[in-house]
């Protein structure tokens, strides 16, 4: 509840967070997270995505116990259940898919809008083919 830097998987997440109604949830020390950083999230998405749902969720929420907190450190914004609007979040993916972008449209609210960069990679197959002199031949079929 102290630390200034969280290091964790999402899995390792997951078993302390633990899911609405499951006995013996933790999730106070989510809820100050300034910025997040979630690095190749399409690694992540082969695996277990709904970890990181719930991670991410935990984060939205205001603190259950103050757990001796300092509340002169603490920004108004975190007690009006605003932190979701400050956090900076960071989403690294090789790919873009229907789930990363459902992540940042329902969970990343910064006040400051978000920035979406994208890499227009326009193939490596017409360097290739010329080398090659390769003929292609399209056939169409019927099929009934």
């Amino acid at each position: 509840y102290s630390a200034d830097v969280i290091v964790a998987s999402p899995l390792g997440l997951r078993m302390i967070v633990r899911a609405a109604g499951e006995k013996g949830r933790e999730y106070d020390f989510l809820s100050s997270v300034e910025v997040l950083c979630v690095d190749q999230a399409e690694h992540l998405l082969m695996q277990n995505w709904e970890h990181v749902l719930t991670a991410i969720d935990a984060m939205n929420k205001a603190p259950f116990r103050s757990r001796g907190a300092d509340f002169s450190r603490v920004r108004e914004a975190y007690l009006d259940d605003a932190q979701r609007c400050l956090r900076q979040t960071i989403l690294l993916s090789a790919i873009a898919t229907p789930d990363v972008n459902a992540l940042m449209a329902r969970h990343c609210f910064n006040v400051r809008g978000w920035l979406k960069s994208e890499e227009a990679h326009g193939g490596a197959l017409s360097l290739v083919l010329p080398q090659l002199h390769v003929r292609q031949t399209f056939v169409r079929l019927d099929v009934d």
